[in-house]
């Protein structure tokens, strides 16, 4: 089995229960392997810390499990997917500076943010590969965080994807 790390966001229906009755349904339904945040209202986040055979079965697990034990818990998001270069840097043990350095360098150029705008986020999946690909770059990603953040690109486009056709069902402007 395979040791993975990863972070899941949900909301919760305004009827759920107090912070510690979450957290006791929470470890009786599996998730003893993982850290609760409960700091907003309305919504709860979960570090997991968990082995597994694959990512997708670790975190598809650990998904059921908090919607099992909180009624009308919803998936919001699944971390790392959506970086800043100060979590790539984290995220593959080396400094913000040298992540910077990397994706203003023009002779082999960085992968496409995402996302632009004053603090512009890229997927983790496609910044972990192109590191693993890149000769020059000394600190790489571990295949289990690459499996990870493919994971959640792919459950987040899904979670995206759902809010969009409620959106378009419930009639509201999607633009």
């Amino acid at each position: 089995m395979k040791h993975y790390e990863y972070s899941l966001s949900f909301s919760l229906a305004k009827a759920t229960k107090t912070s510690e009755e979450c957290t006791d349904l929470l470890f009786e339904a599996g998730c003893d392997d993982a850290v609760v945040g409960v700091g907003a209202a309305n919504s709860i986040a979960l570090t997991f810390d968990r082995h597994s055979d694959t990512a997708e079965s670790a975190i598809r697990q650990s998904i059921a499990q908090v919607t099992m034990a909180i009624a009308g818990a919803e998936l919001l998001e699944v971390k790392p997917d959506l970086v800043g270069l100060s979590d790539i840097a984290e995220l593959v043990g080396c400094s913000r500076q040298n992540i910077r350095q990397l994706a203003a360098d023009t002779k082999t150029p960085f992968p496409q943010p995402s996302a632009t705008g004053s603090v512009p986020l890229w997927h983790f999946y496609e910044v972990g590969l192109w590191l693993m690909d890149n000769k020059r770059v000394k600190s790489k990603p571990t295949l289990e965080s690459l499996e990870v953040s493919k994971t959640a690109f792919k459950l987040n486009m899904d979670v995206q994807h759902q809010r969009f056709e409620r959106c378009v069902a419930d009639n509201k402007p999607t633009y």
